[in-house]
Formats: structure tokens, sequence, C-alpha cells
């Protein structure tokens, strides 16, 4: 379940590509590459590997021709995660 693994790397990786995010047309691309999101967030590029086949599988993210987009409800789910934070 999502709701499980928001507060993990699973959540800060989220967090990391929407405070990226580009707005192109009516979608947002994230320009972070998986190793830049590794240096970001000292992580292994195993990691960042699995979240993003993670994230496919839960909905949050579209791979077209090898640039990420973030769903509605990733950029939903990263709202809420960053005003918990505050």
């Amino acid at each position: 379940m999502i709701a499980e693994k928001l507060t993990t790397t699973y959540g800060k990786v989220l967090i990391t590509m929407y405070d990226n995010r580009i707005p192109v047309g009516d979608e947002y691309i994230v320009p972070l590459t998986q190793m830049e999101l590794c240096e970001i967030l000292g992580s292994n590029k195993t990691t960042i590997n699995n979240l993003f086949k993670e994230y496919e599988d839960d909905g949050l993210i579209v791979v077209k021709k090898r640039r990420y987009y973030l769903t509605e409800t990733a950029i939903d789910i990263a709202k809420k995660l960053k005003s918990i934070k505050q």
C-alpha cells in the first residue's frame, strides 16, 4: 500500500521529483536523471531504479521517450507530504 511507503525513501524521492518538476503543456516533466536523484538524496542507483519501477506500478509516474512525467496522483501526494512536513 502506498500510504505505508510515504515516510520512507519512497516519499523523499517523490517530493524531490515534485520540487524539481517543470510544466510542459498540461503535464509535469521531471528533468532529473536517476543518477542526479542518487546524488541529491545520497541513495544508490539500485534503490532509485527500484523506486521508479514502483512509481510506475503505483501510477505515480509515466515514462515516455526516456522522460519521467508525474501523474496528478503523484502531485497530490507530494503536496500533502510537503504540507505534513511543514
